[in-house]
């Protein structure tokens, strides 16, 4: 016996206000990531002592510290391919949710111009959270230049990403699927 799933008042726009604030708040979590990977790597490359006949600034240029040199060179990428895969979640999240009543248009736009508001403040706050310590503004802009112009940007980038959702959810429509019952009559 197979179910059917009920989709009545379900939008992928939705989720558009969600996808602001989490990407605003984990571009903000990666680059304070990176400031305490930076602080920890310059504690320990200046900590220069003898343990026995071990070097602490040798053993730690061995170990860690090729692994902080890795994460800074690829954190950038990785916040960008992060950030994009929300987006693309997104897109396949609004094809599967294919919507062919025109009432959710209104709301959806509505939704739109909402998540745009919100994508202008949350990027003024990231701009004074960066310009709040030098070091933070060398990280965001030096380190993960990338991701920090994704937020930058999202103001543009919103209402873009809202009109392919509306498109996927609304010009695309679903195949009719015709149902078999135990008799072989479809309905």
């Amino acid at each position: 016996m197979e179910t059917k799933i009920n989709k009545k008042g379900q939008s992928a726009i939705l989720a558009l206000p969600a996808v602001v604030f989490i990407l605003f708040f984990f571009v903000i979590m990666l680059g304070l990531g990176l400031f305490g990977v930076n602080a920890i790597d310059g504690v320990f490359s200046s900590f220069d002592q003898q343990v026995g006949n071990v070097s602490f600034n040798e053993t730690y240029n061995k170990t860690l510290a090729p692994a902080f040199e890795s994460l800074r060179t690829n954190l950038d990428v990785a916040g960008v391919s992060l950030v994009l895969g929300m987006v693309i979640v997104m897109m396949l999240i609004a094809f599967k949710l294919r919507n062919r009543r025109t009432l959710w248009i209104i709301l959806d736009l509505f939704i739109i111009v909402v998540a745009t508001i919100a994508a202008s403040f949350i990027e003024s706050s990231f701009v004074s959270f960066i310009n709040s310590n030098s070091e933070l503004f060398t990280i965001f802009s030096q380190q993960i230049p990338k991701t920090s112009a994704f937020i930058l940007k999202l103001h543009i980038y919103i209402p873009i990403i809202g009109a392919i959702v509306m498109i996927l959810n609304y010009a695309i429509f679903k195949k009719r699927e015709l149902e078999v019952n135990e008799f072989g009559v479809t309905q």
